[in-house]
């Protein structure tokens, strides 16, 4: 949930999500050390935060097939 919700918020410049994600990690930081293992997906939304996802815009009359490689 916290990875869809982190998507949404930055696809979409929703900084509630986005701030309700940082919280839902500062929730779970204190169990991460107990079991690593178990709490790998949080690692993730926590990379988001440290490295943001890269976004490309695909603009132009042309842009469909631009988006699927068949020039």
């Amino acid at each position: 949930m916290a990875k869809k919700l982190y998507t949404l918020g930055a696809l979409l410049d929703y900084q509630k999500y986005l701030k309700t994600v940082k919280q839902m990690l500062l929730n779970v930081q204190s169990q991460v050390p107990q079991n690593i293992y178990s709490f790998s997906n949080w690692g993730v939304v926590e990379n988001y935060f440290v490295n943001p996802p890269k976004e490309v815009a695909i603009v132009g009359e042309d842009f469909e097939s631009k988006r699927w490689g068949l020039d």
